[in-house]
């Protein structure tokens, strides 16, 4: 006697793409407005955020195009701005 069985596991994504869009959009006044005000600065406050929203931006891409390059749009600016600002601020 042969016995198939299958297991058909529903493979659930939820869409990040708008949590990723609001760590975007926290992720500016976090990097611009804590620079040289709070301890660490953008670093501590805005690179968290902004890294997190890339990387749920990135994941939910195939989800909600839109919102998801906003918020790696967004995040990867700040996190540019901060390499930037570090570097001038060297010289």
């Amino acid at each position: 006697m042969t016995t198939h069985t299958t297991t058909d596991a529903a493979v659930t994504t939820r869409d990040h793409s708008t949590l990723a869009l609001i760590l975007g959009i926290l992720s500016v006044p976090g990097s611009i407005l804590t620079w040289g005000a709070l301890p660490g600065g953008g670093f501590v406050w805005g690179a968290p955020l902004a890294l997190v929203a890339v990387v749920l931006g990135v994941q939910s891409l195939s989800q909600s195009r839109g919102k998801a390059i906003a918020a790696i749009v967004l995040g990867g600016a700040m996190l540019a701005m901060m390499v930037v600002w570090t570097i001038a601020g060297l010289g």
